[in-house]
């Protein structure tokens, strides 16, 4: 053989060898990276699911409102077998959705949390088989829960039941409801709302030691109803109530609460939060609706800074009768010279003015219903135009008197650029998107949930029950800090007269909110809020996984003033790569707080290595 070609030969096989010892490295890489779970949360829908079904979107909004992210996912992708398909850090099973599991699927779930994912699992997920029955002692997912349910074979219709809902404080912290959605019972904090006062929610009996962290009970069984329970190398949070079916009932405390909580705690991941600079706060909504709030307003000045305070949303019914056409009681911004000076007055101190319902305060509130739009629009065109004369600007905000809105005068607000309402359903939520009768009720408007103590929303109320001055007070003070502790924001009401009957603890709340300095709490007018809450709505943002345990956000929109935290327990100090923002070192969390600008990069690095799901 000629020596050149014996030259060319041992090159040859010199160059494969080093070919393949490099397949074989970026094999390993992409075996590796294949591995590595993609740093989001999936809602997992059966393939017969819509999207656009309301008890789906409802997760979809959930998500979006607390800035989590979650992406659908069908679940014969996230069994998909190839060692390519990587699997998220977390896994959301929502109620009255995909009730129905096969036993691939049960089997996917118990290694994906067992291998180190976190799971959702809610009320009836996956407790029937592929035929829609109970076929077992207990649910399938039992012994990954840590605690048996829907034992329909051994208890029948007495695996269900229904009663009140309580736990510590502090876990009805943790699940992001304030004080006053849940008020002190004979066995700790129990679940309350407006008007009615306890509540008795549906819930599957459990049975067994419950191996985890109980955050709520049923009080009557004992039945674990929240808790987060360590399963192999992962963590299942199992919550046994049907909360995506309540949200679409105008009750979506618990829902928000509970994604937020799954978020932050369980998968542990960054969140957008719902405030300018994540800074909480209050909407304090004044409801003017009689000619009777003049002496109280003077009071109010005389005795107090509330006037001083906020900015807040005072709203008015702007007709000169509250009772019925000609009985001279209303507040007459058209016709009393008292209306123009305390408008001005408000104006100057930069409270905001929108309309509490038309015209005639308590014949529109009393009389309004879901078929009289013909009749009864008028009021709404009168208050609106007499207050739009009055303050020289478009009115945006609106409350509706006795909390009487159908749903025809929602769309009425959509169609006139009101931003924002407060609502007497979803009693202790943040702002939200409502969802009544099963249907997403608004499209560009925000709702403002009032913040109640119990069954009552307003301090008349409180008073006719008996609620005394200290407990208020200590409610007010609460809700402030709760505010200031999660970052975010919660409305309040009430009518010049009555808050004369708890006025000295108002005015400490008040004193109390600024004590508490302008990074930690704020008042908010609903329309500011909803203007913020709008441009965050078109911010677009994601995560991706990057290159030796890191992680890439990226976001983009207006950025001015959106703020992500980020759990110091999964993140080192994050690095702004592009864009420009501050990081805030806020005990167990990282915030970031963008300055105005199109687009934002960080860095992400693990504190510790991910685990594998």
């Amino acid at each position: 053989m000629r020596p050149t070609r014996l030259r060319w030969r041992r090159f040859a096989i010199g160059l494969l060898a080093v070919l393949a010892l490099y397949a074989g490295f970026v094999l390993r890489q992409r075996e590796r990276t294949s591995r590595m779970p993609t740093p989001d949360m999936v809602l997992l829908l059966p393939a017969d699911a819509d999207p656009s079904d309301p008890l789906v979107q409802v997760w979809r909004d959930a998500a979006a409102e607390t800035g989590t992210q979650l992406r659908v996912q069908r679940a014969s992708d996230f069994l998909q077998p190839l060692r390519t398909q990587r699997r998220p850090v977390a896994v959301v099973m929502p109620d009255s959705v995909h009730r129905r599991a096969s036993p691939a699927l049960v089997s996917g779930l118990q290694d994906y949390v067992r291998s180190g994912g976190s799971l959702l699992l809610t009320f009836d997920a996956a407790a029937l088989s592929p035929r829609g029955t109970y076929d077992t002692q207990n649910a399938p997912l039992s012994a990954l829960v840590g605690v048996e349910f829907a034992m329909y074979d051994r208890l029948g219709t007495r695996s269900t039941a229904r009663g009140a809902i309580s736990g510590t404080p502090a876990a009805m912290q943790a699940l992001g409801i304030p004080p006053g959605k849940y008020v002190e019972g004979p066995r700790g904090a129990e679940l309350s709302t407006y008007s009615y006062g306890r509540v008795n929610y549906p819930h599957y009996v459990t049975r067994g030691r419950y191996d985890g962290t109980v955050l709520l009970r049923a009080e009557a069984d004992g039945s674990v109803i929240a808790g987060v329970h360590d399963a192999g190398a992962g963590r299942v949070m199992f919550v046994n109530l049907p909360v995506g079916y309540l949200r679409t009932r105008s009750d979506g405390a618990l829902l928000h609460g509970v994604l937020t909580y799954f978020n932050d705690e369980v998968a542990r991941l960054p969140r957008l939060l719902p405030t300018p600079n994540g800074v909480g706060g209050m909407v304090l909504n004044w409801h003017m609706d009689s000619n009777a709030s003049y002496a109280a307003l003077a009071v109010i000045e005389q005795h107090t800074r509330l006037l001083q305070g906020g900015p807040f949303s005072v709203h008015i019914t702007a007709g000169p009768d509250t009772y019925k056409p000609g009985d001279h009681t209303g507040v007459g911004v058209d016709t009393d010279p008292r209306a123009a000076a305390w408008i001005a007055r408000f104006m100057r101190e930069g409270h905001a003015i929108g309309s509490h319902g038309g015209w005639i305060h308590n014949l529109f509130g009393t009389g309004v219903n879901d078929h009289n739009e013909a009749e009864f629009s008028k009021y709404l065109d009168l208050n609106f135009a007499s207050l739009q004369r009055a303050t020289g600007r478009p009115i945006v905000e609106y409350s509706a008197p006795n909390g009487n809105q159908p749903q025809w005068v929602t769309d009425w607000l959509d169609r006139h650029g009101v931003l924002g309402y407060y609502f007497t359903g979803d009693t202790g939520m943040a702002p939200t998107h409502t969802y009544r009768d099963g249907h997403r009720s608004d499209r560009r408007t925000w709702a403002f949930p009032i913040t109640t103590y119990g069954a009552a929303g307003s301090f008349e109320e409180a008073m006719e029950a008996g609620i005394p001055l200290p407990t208020i007070r200590t409610w007010l003070h609460g809700v402030a800090d709760f505010t200031a502790a999660h970052r975010s924001v919660r409305l309040m009401y009430f009518h010049p007269p009555g808050v004369l009957l708890y006025l000295e603890p108002m005015q400490e709340m008040v004193d109390y909110a600024r004590s508490l300095g302008p990074e930690r709490f704020r008042w908010y007018t609903m329309s500011e809020l909803a203007r913020f809450l709008n441009r965050r709505e078109a911010v677009r943002w994601s995560l991706t996984a990057g290159e030796r345990d890191t992680e890439v956000l990226d976001a983009n929109g207006d950025l001015a003033q959106m703020t992500w935290t980020l759990p110091k327990s999964r993140y080192a100090r994050p690095v702004v790569t592009s864009g420009n923002a501050t990081v805030v070192d806020d005990r167990a969390t990282w915030l970031v707080r963008s300055a105005p600008g199109r687009a934002l990069r960080l860095r992400l690095t693990h504190v510790a290595p991910p685990t594998t799901p």
